[in-house]
């Protein structure tokens, strides 16, 4: 059932120019302010996708990535910024919306998350290689409540040139 506030279902969805017919499958609550919509690509059982809204001010839990070959994060709309402590401990800040609105591409051992701009809210989509399945993702406590003090101006990335938060539990 869909219960999405800023989005709408969608039929399809345009990926770096490559636009796939898609299926809604399902919606769920992720954490407040956070809702998550599945879809399943109409031909292609490689991947699947989330159309994820953050309500304004809030955030995405901080998750590491455990399994999968590749887990693509992008802009749809809206403000905010997505954090990512990649697996060899630099962290880069990925300001949207931006000159080009470029995916993210991650990996395993890779820890992210998203931040809504404290005055609007944020739309990003999720697409994971192969399909997800519990256990891909490892929700790494309490989500930060702020963006990190280290800004730029809209798209740009800012290395934070430190070593990232202590992974594991």
């Amino acid at each position: 059932r869909y219960t999405g506030h800023m989005v709408k279902p969608l039929g399809q969805i345009t990926i770096d120019g490559e636009t796939e017919d898609i299926e809604f499958v399902e919606s769920s609550t992720v954490t407040t302010g956070v809702e998550a919509h599945v879809y399943a690509f109409a031909n292609d059982i490689s991947k699947d996708l989330a159309v994820v809204e953050v309500k304004a001010g809030h955030n995405t839990p901080l998750q590491k990535i455990l399994s999968g070959d590749e887990t693509i994060e992008g802009y749809t709309s809206g403000a905010g910024s997505l954090v990512v402590t990649h697996a060899d401990r630099t962290t880069k800040t990925y300001n949207f919306p931006s000159a080009d609105n470029k995916p993210v591409i991650l990996g395993v051992g890779d820890v992210m998350q998203w931040f809504a701009d404290s005055e609007q809210g944020l739309v990003f989509y999720e697409v994971c290689k192969p399909p997800y399945e519990d256990g891909r993702f490892e929700d790494l406590g309490q989500p930060n409540s702020k963006v990190p003090t280290t800004t730029t101006q809209a798209g740009a990335i800012a290395p934070q040139n430190k070593p990232g938060p202590a992974l594991g539990k």
